[in-house]
């Protein structure tokens, strides 16, 4: 059974028939024999992983080739074959431009080994890809890509002057895009660029000039609508008969800064106050003339009848006042009259 476990490469079949033959009974030169032969099988899968990349396959062909006896100058050999792996690994990837596939190179090859000096060298190189990452977004002028870059520089060591660098770039470039906006007429993209100059560090000095200004042209155009719609009411504002309404009118498009156009609102309403105080003389006198026809409601109501009586009521007390004219009342007799 020994000898049959000999002939293959199962080194535990080997180790498992070795236990068995020594305990009955077999020949201690058989045994040695076989001992020799589960650490050439042990050599040789060690050796045959030496021959690949695989660094995991060669340190578990490590670990094995200990157990089983294996010549320390051929584990020593195998060790450094690990770290001659681990440090190719690390070279291929510091010719790519891929960082992080750089520092996942330079944790396997620091876990394998690899000199001090050599993981140094990659780190440096990823300082230098990640500068170089920084440089190109600063010339795209992409905010967004700038910022990321920065975060990806910190983390990967590059010097704090860069950083400050790109920092400033992203001031200058909101700094800019705010001072195009505002010698445009798009009131939207002045107020997007002024939040985007605020979120990215746009000085304050230039950031509330810029808020004045945006803040003086909304006015502006509020007042401009104003105008125009001042202006599209007049005539009609005109022949409304309502002097309340017209001294409100006149008021505010002296606040909107009309003169000329004003006249002829100005002149409706004295032609119109002219009339109201007319047509209040005019009803005064009728109700005089009413209240002067009847000594009692008795009398009105026999001539006739309740409405009469309530109209000569209504007249007896209109008159039983001094006559003053009241531009209100009038304004607010003629507008029940206009909703009749």
């Amino acid at each position: 059974a020994l000898e049959r476990a000999m002939q293959n490469d199962d080194i535990e079949a080997i180790e498992e028939a070795i236990r068995n033959a020594g305990a009955n009974g077999v020949p201690e030169a058989l045994l040695a024999k076989a001992r020799k032969a589960k650490v050439d099988r042990a050599s040789a899968a060690l050796e045959r992983a030496m021959q690949n990349d695989d660094i995991e396959a060669i340190e578990e062909a490590i670990r094995n080739a200990g157990a089983n006896g294996v010549p320390e100058a051929l584990l020593a050999k195998a060790r450094q074959a690990k770290v001659d792996r681990a440090s190719t690994a690390l070279e291929r990837a510091m010719q790519s431009d891929d960082i992080d596939a750089i520092e996942e190179a330079i944790r396997n090859a620091d876990a394998n080994g690899v000199p001090p000096a050599v993981l140094a060298k990659a780190r440096q190189v990823i300082v230098a890809r990640a500068s170089d990452a920084l440089e190109k977004a600063m010339q795209s002028g992409d905010a967004k890509a700038i910022e990321e870059a920065i975060r990806n520089a910190d983390a990967s060591g590059v010097p704090p002057a860069l950083l400050e660098k790109a920092r400033q770039v992203i001031i200058d470039r909101a700094s800019d895009a705010l001072q195009a906006a505002l010698q445009g007429d798009d009131l939207d993209a002045i107020q997007e660029a002024i939040r985007l100059a605020g979120a990215n560090g746009v000085p304050a000095e230039l950031l509330d000039r810029a808020r004045q200004e945006f803040e003086a042209e909304v006015a502006r155009r509020e007042r401009e609508k104003r105008r125009e719609s001042f202006l599209g009411e007049l005539e009609a504002m005109s022949q409304s008969k309502d002097t309340m309404a017209m001294r409100a009118a006149i008021a505010e498009g002296e606040e909107l800064g009309f003169t000329a156009e004003l006249e002829a609102l100005r002149k409706a309403l004295d032609a119109t106050l002219t009339e109201m105080r007319e047509r209040a003389m005019k009803f005064r006198k009728e109700q005089e003339k009413l209240a002067g026809e009847f000594r009692t409601a008795k009398e009105a109501t026999d001539i006739g009848g309740a409405i009469l009586a309530a109209q000569w009521r209504a007249a007896m007390n209109e008159t039983s006042r001094p006559f003053v004219f009241s531009e209100e009342e009038e304004c607010s007799r003629m507008r029940q009259q206009q909703k009749r």
